[in-house]
Order: C-alpha cells, then structure tokens, then sequence
C-alpha cells in the first residue's frame, strides 16, 4: 500500500480503531469496579452523547477555519488526556461527568473532519469500494482490540491498557502527515 491519500487514511483509522477498541467495551466495566453506580455510568454515555451533538456543528466551523488535519490532531490530544483522566479516576475524585464531556468534544471533533478528509480522498466513481474497504478495515481493528485489551486488562490492569492505547493513539496521528 502506497502511504499518502487515503491509504493513510486507512492506516490511521486502522490504528486508531484498534485504540479504541483495546479500551471502547471496557470503560462502563472499569467505572463499574471503581464503585460507580448503573445508574451514574449510564449518565456518563448520556452526557457524552449529548456534548458530541451539542459540539458537532462547533466542529463543522472549527473544521473549515483551521483545517482537518488540525482538528483531527487536536482530538488526539482529547483522546488522551480522557484517558489519563480515566487512569487518575481510581486515584482522584474526578466527576465522570467532566471526563465525558471530554469524550464528547474529542468524538465530535474527530468524526467531522475525518469524513471530509475521506470524502475529499475518495474517487466518485471508486467511492462505493474505497468506503468498503474503509468499513472493513475499521471492523477488523474493532475485533481485535477488545481481545488483546481483556487480555492486557486482565494481566496487567486498567492502567497498563490506557498507557497503550495512548501510544496508539500517538501513533494514529503520523499517517496524517501523509495526508495532502
């Protein structure tokens, strides 16, 4: 695969996929073992929903002013610091309600110029394959990552699986510079 256009585009969503997917399924489980009720986990994914909606069109502008790229880093950089919050949450008393704000900002400031970037990369008349391929690529991280983070989670704990997925997602960002 050629790196540049929308192979990187594909790699970056391969390894942020898998990111996401080492620790996506076991957050309400780890919020859960800290002691955190049902009901104020299901608040947790009921605030981070609503904050991706409210930012979504902040999003949109913040896109066209300062760029994909850009925007896409800056949710990295959301991505991390939600994960080092989750890390200190054993340890701090940080509303989880602060931290799925953070979630909700970083879900809205990634999708928004990751579909441009994809629309703009993709051919019309290949788009119906490129976004199959993209979907299938994205799938493929998402079955894995769930086994290798229960698998690290249950070997090393909750800690040593953010700390990697926080160098996966550092590592996501490098085939963005490939990007035109």
């Amino acid at each position: 695969m050629k790196i540049g256009g929308l192979s990187s585009l594909y790699l970056h969503q391969f390894i942020r996929g898998l990111a996401f997917s080492l620790v996506g399924i076991f957050i309400p489980i780890y919020l859960l073992t800290l002691g955190y009720s049902f009901t104020l986990v299901l608040t947790y994914f009921l605030v981070f929903h609503f904050i991706t909606f409210v930012f979504t069109p902040i999003a949109l502008l913040l896109s066209k002013k300062i760029g994909y790229r850009i925007l896409i880093i800056t949710s990295a950089c959301f991505v991390i610091l939600f994960l080092v919050f989750l890390n200190f949450l054993e340890y701090f008393n940080i509303p989880i309600w602060f931290i799925a704000v953070i979630a909700g900002i970083e879900n809205a400031l990634y999708f928004i110029p990751l579909h441009a970037f994809f629309t703009r990369l993709t051919d019309d008349q290949m788009r119906g394959r490129q976004f199959s391929r993209y979907t299938i690529i994205g799938q493929i991280a998402g079955l894995l990552g769930p086994l290798i983070g229960a698998i690290i989670a249950t070997l090393f704990g909750f800690n040593y699986l953010f700390y990697i997925t926080i160098f996966f997602i550092l590592i996501s960002v490098i085939p963005l510079f490939y990007l035109e």
